[in-house]
């Protein structure tokens, strides 16, 4: 939820045609689902795209490409449905309730503490994204803690004519891959497999866009 384009860096360096279109900002506490139509009127690229993101990103993945020409529906680190949500999650609900101020706050906390708790393994990616998180907008993580905690996909979860590629890492402390659907996993990658296995999951992108396999 915190993060920006540049936990997508290394992808968009591998494939120049990819966008990474901004966070527009939410509407009071309208759901996910109506986020998501806003959000593919602003980025329609008026033709037939690929869409996909990571963890957050990846759950508005899914309710965007409802709304375009998707060819396929990439999730990285993510989920497919409420039901593989983590419990641990909850902890989202502090900072869906919090007024802006105190909002910010919670939020620096936390990015602290990624920090210290990450720091020895991957000092470099561990401070691009607590930067991230230090910088996140207050407003869209109280909605966003909100919207996840809320939301209810349609079902079926996409139309069959889109195909769903996903990959997961097996170190993924914030989305566990027990509770994944991923036909790709990574050995000793986290949640931010974007960075730390950026050559993996260039691949595996490369892979799903010339096979189109509907799964």
């Amino acid at each position: 939820m915190g993060a920006d384009a540049r936990l997508l860096k290394r992808q968009v360096e591998a494939f120049p045609e990819l966008t990474v279109p901004a966070w527009i900002p939410p509407r009071g506490d309208e759901s996910l689902a109506d986020y998501a139509r806003r959000f593919a009127e602003v980025i329609d690229p008026g033709g037939p795209c690929r869409i996909g993101g990571v963890s957050f990103g990846g759950i508005v993945a899914l309710e965007v490409s409802r709304h375009l020409e998707a060819r396929g529906c990439f999730l990285i680190a993510s989920v497919r449905h409420p039901s593989q949500l983590p419990w641990r999650l909850r902890i989202f609900h502090p900072l869906a309730l919090a007024p802006p101020p105190l909002a910010q706050m919670m939020i620096r906390g936390f990015a602290k503490s990624v920090e210290i708790s990450l720091g020895w393994r991957s000092r470099q990616t561990t401070r691009n994204f607590v930067a991230q998180l230090q910088q996140a907008d207050a407003e869209f993580l109280r909605w966003a803690a909100r919207a996840v905690m809320a939301w209810k996909p349609q079902s079926p979860l996409l139309p069959p004519h889109i195909p769903i590629h996903q990959i997961h890492g097996s170190r993924d402390h914030v989305f566990p891959v027990t509770r994944s659907q991923a036909q790709t996993l990574l050995p000793d990658a986290g949640h931010l497999m974007t960075l730390t296995h950026a050559g993996e999951v260039n691949a595996f992108l490369r892979r799903s866009m010339a096979t189109g396999t509907l799964t």
